[in-house]
């Protein structure tokens, strides 16, 4: 399983979930799966909760695209002389609805959210059964399956990872995107009908002159490995109030140290070490067992 088959549409998938954060951002990612659809003649209905839709200047004015619930209040993105007309901000569940209940027969939907962390924020009763509903519809005869497409922004969505879990169960496939140094890099994790899980790492990255996206498929370095596992320890260190590592002087201590160890006295320190010897009896038991307490 490849990001450009998902890309294409050579691969299905009912609903495609887009891991990001604020250090690896997955818009490029969401408005590439926007180009691509609006390409291959899908009916694609982009709700704009976060981003102005102006960013789809060149597939906007295709006949199967739809953009919703973006609004431009008083003019303040746009002058009153300006063609863009601006859409009255409407209630993004009920958006969902209407699309459902107007699915054309012809060609395949595909619904885009470009920020579903901010449609829980605002709607968190509902939010997961709406998208239940869209990937679980039923297809009637003589219709495609339609396609949920959505962005999550992992570091601020509300109920943190017990809502992103229910999420990603509920996603046929999920894109998770970080970055590796200076590279970017998108892991996938499709569900296939069996049950079966196919995993495939990518760096991904776009040619500024033409737009379009090019991956290479690709395996984590140990080094990148152990610099996961070194971020993970220093979070930990940070979440406590006491120190789980050591200074290298312990370090250091602690590797000249021959065991058993067995304390010496100090000369002139008038202190008295025994020192066990091998007929010594040593009772583990506690003395205080016989008492009647």
């Amino acid at each position: 399983m490849k990001l450009m088959q998902l890309l294409d549409g050579s691969i299905s998938s009912e609903f495609i979930l887009i891991h990001d954060s604020k250090e690896a951002k997955g818009g490029l990612l969401i408005n590439e799966f926007v180009k691509q659809n609006v390409r291959l003649q899908n009916n694609v209905h982009l709700l704009s909760l976060e981003k102005n839709p102006v960013i789809f200047k060149n597939v906007s004015k295709a006949s199967n695209f739809k953009h919703h619930c973006f609004s431009d209040y008083n003019k303040w993105l746009y002058s009153k002389r300006s063609d863009h007309s601006s859409e009255e901000h409407l209630n993004p569940i009920d958006v969902l609805k209407d699309i459902q209940k107007n699915v054309k027969t012809e060609s395949k939907t595909v619904i885009v959210i470009d920020s579903l962390s901010l449609l829980v924020l605002l709607y968190p009763d509902v939010s997961y059964k709406s998208i239940w509903n869209l990937v679980n519809q039923q297809v009637l005869p003589g219709r495609q399956q339609q396609q949920v497409i959505c962005l999550i922004h992992t570091d601020v969505l509300p109920g943190g990872k017990k809502t992103l879990k229910m999420f990603e169960l509920l996603a046929t496939t999920n894109l998770i995107v970080f970055h590796d140094k200076s590279k970017s890099i998108v892991t996938t994790s499709h569900r296939k009908a069996s049950g079966r899980i196919i995993q495939t790492i990518e760096e991904f990255s776009t040619d500024s002159a033409t737009g379009l996206i090019s991956t290479k498929e690709i395996e984590l370095s140990k080094a990148s490995k152990i610099r996961n596992e070194n971020d993970n320890i220093a979070n930990i260190d940070n979440d406590v109030t006491f120190k789980l590592g050591l200074e290298d002087e312990e370090k250091r201590a602690r590797s000249e140290l021959v065991l058993p160890y067995l304390k010496t006295a100090k000369p002139g320190s008038g202190e008295i070490v025994y020192e066990p010897d091998a007929n010594d009896d040593w009772d583990e038991e506690d003395p205080d067992d016989d008492l009647n307490i």
